[in-house]
């Protein structure tokens, strides 16, 4: 994943192209934090303190993408 947001970030910076670094972070938070919430159910489902913290994570980073998007429509 961070092999992924460096690429995103140096290909960003070489042509000018691509997706600006805010969006990298969101979108990689929210699948980091779905992934890790997947780990962590799949490790031990009767921990629902962390399940829950990644899915709040996955979810806050959703609603920032959105966010974000919906304030650059014309």
């Amino acid at each position: 994943m961070v092999l992924e947001v460096a690429v995103l970030l140096a290909y960003r910076s070489y042509t000018g192209r691509g997706l600006p670094a805010t969006q990298v972070f969101t979108a990689v938070g929210a699948g980091a934090g779905l992934f890790l919430a997947l780990r962590f159910a799949l490790a031990d489902p009767s921990q629902t303190g962390p399940i829950a913290l990644f899915l709040m994570v996955a979810l806050v980073a959703h609603l920032v993408d959105l966010r974000a998007r919906w304030s650059r429509r014309p």
